[in-house]
């Protein structure tokens, strides 16, 4: 066998090659924000619809953003004043008050599939079994996250839930055409996080 430069077939298979790489790793990367761990612990905190703190069973503190979901904002309020600096969104409330009553001084389980820009857990939130971040989504209280970074996980359950509130006018859904997407209130607020 000579050493050289590559003759056509050769410099074909190389380019065959090439695409069957490259493809496979884009392929695979779809599973690179696959699960990172399963945690389980107490909520000790509600921040907003889909942030919470939690302690887990080895007395860390995690907060922790729900995946492939965006809720409606709440008010912003400065620690100091108490005074509402930025105001919320209609249904950002109920979307609170709902993630309170569902699991705050409740253990739960959270899938965790990795972090965002502002250091916050990305995972799914598990309650004996039921997918809390499927349910704000099914009771209008969320919709489903299409930013930078969307993880694809549960992608058809949640896309399912949010048309079937959309076309049964459940929670933010029956604003109609007045209805703002956090995304959006959040750039034209100027409110960083999401």
């Amino acid at each position: 066998m000579k050493l050289g430069y590559p003759n056509n077939r050769q410099k074909r298979s190389i380019r065959i090659l090439f695409w069957i790489l490259f493809f496979l790793t884009i392929a695979l990367s779809q599973y690179a924000l696959a699960e990172k761990g399963i945690v389980e612990g107490m909520v000790t905190k509600v921040s907003d619809g889909d942030t919470i703190q939690v302690i887990t069973d080895n007395h860390t503190k995690l907060k922790v953003r729900l995946s492939g979901i965006d809720c409606p904002e709440t008010p912003k309020i400065n620690q100091k004043t108490r005074k509402t600096n930025k105001i919320g969104q209609p249904f950002g409330q109920e979307a609170h008050d709902f993630m309170t009553d569902m699991i705050l001084g409740e253990r739960v389980k959270i899938v965790v599939y990795g972090r965002d820009k502002y250091r916050r857990d990305l995972g799914f939130i598990f309650k004996d079994g039921l997918n809390i971040n499927l349910e704000l989504v099914k009771k209008g209280l969320a919709e489903v996250y299409h930013g930078r970074g969307a993880i694809k996980i549960y992608r058809i359950e949640l896309e399912k839930a949010e048309k079937e509130a959309r076309d049964n006018h459940r929670g933010m859904w029956t604003l109609g055409k007045k209805y703002e997407s956090p995304a959006d209130f959040r750039k034209r607020m100027k409110i960083r996080g999401g």
